[in-house]
């Protein structure tokens, strides 16, 4: 009887093999399944193999997903990407092969847009011609048209700093579980925004302060030393204060208020 390496495990979240040897940090196991050449999907939350990858502690196949050309910035459900989901179980070194891939996909996407642009400069005329509604003469030309002119972004900060649901960034996810080589890493990163808030829904709410409600001293310290700017606390908060440790007393946690 044939063996299926795409069978859906019932009630278990249409996991398939292909998912749990993405899991797996030997990658022999996921090299073999994909030899096969059958086509996988997400489950049923939506996480891709290479969402698994990420939570892998090791990186093997994460590295040999990249190597195939799967998206780094693949999005689930939940709008996480692979980022979000290493720093959540705090895999520091799949964090990092992320952001290097993360930022050679963004340069890539740059560099597409400016040769759009190039090519839109090169033939200004293209997409100009009008349809002959037969009012006017019949070799009249047509009318200039203007053409907005768009800045091609220099900014790689865009996929570093997404957001999943609730305005949640890669560096909540870590803070929040106290994961401090992760976000050392993620800190570590150019264009990281440290004081993304989350959604209005959710408080705003900085990593910083989501560092001090949960109590963790040193995630604090890290997060603090790196926000060179005073850090404004959540909107659930009728006075904004400059320093979040403020706010500490009332959480019960007088040792991170001093």
């Amino acid at each position: 009887m044939p063996i299926s390496i795409t069978k859906k495990g019932r009630l278990n979240r249409d996991i398939t093999p292909f998912h749990t040897a993405a899991i797996n940090p030997n990658v022999a196991y996921l090299k073999a399944l994909l030899a096969v050449g059958q086509q996988y999907g997400p489950d049923l939350d939506g996480w891709d193999v290479i969402h698994y990858a990420a939570a892998c502690e090791g990186t093997g196949p994460l590295k040999h997903l990249l190597s195939m050309g799967v998206s780094p910035v693949i999005l689930n459900k939940k709008k996480q990407m692979p980022l979000h989901c290493a720093a959540k179980a705090g895999r520091e070194e799949n964090v990092k092969v992320l952001l290097k891939a993360m930022q050679k996909h963004e340069m890539a996407m740059l560099k597409q847009q400016q040769q759009q642009l190039e090519r839109e400069e090169a033939d200004p005329e293209q997409g100009n011609q009008m349809e002959d509604t037969g009012q006017g003469l019949p070799d009249e030309p047509p009318p200039p048209k203007k053409r907005a002119r768009r800045a091609v972004s220099k900014s790689k900060s865009a996929l570093i700093n997404a957001k999943a649901v609730r305005g949640k960034t890669a560096l909540h996810y870590a803070a929040a579980r106290s994961h401090t080589n992760v976000i050392e890493a993620l800190l570590s990163a150019q264009d990281i925004l440290v004081d993304a808030q989350t959604s209005a829904s959710n408080k705003k709410l900085t990593p910083l302060i989501v560092a001090c409600a949960k109590g963790y001293l040193l995630v604090t310290r890290i997060i603090k030393q790196e926000a060179h700017t005073a850090l404004l606390i959540g909107t659930n908060c009728k006075q904004k204060v400059q320093e979040p440790y403020r706010i500490l007393v009332k959480l019960s946690v007088p040792q991170l208020a001093l």
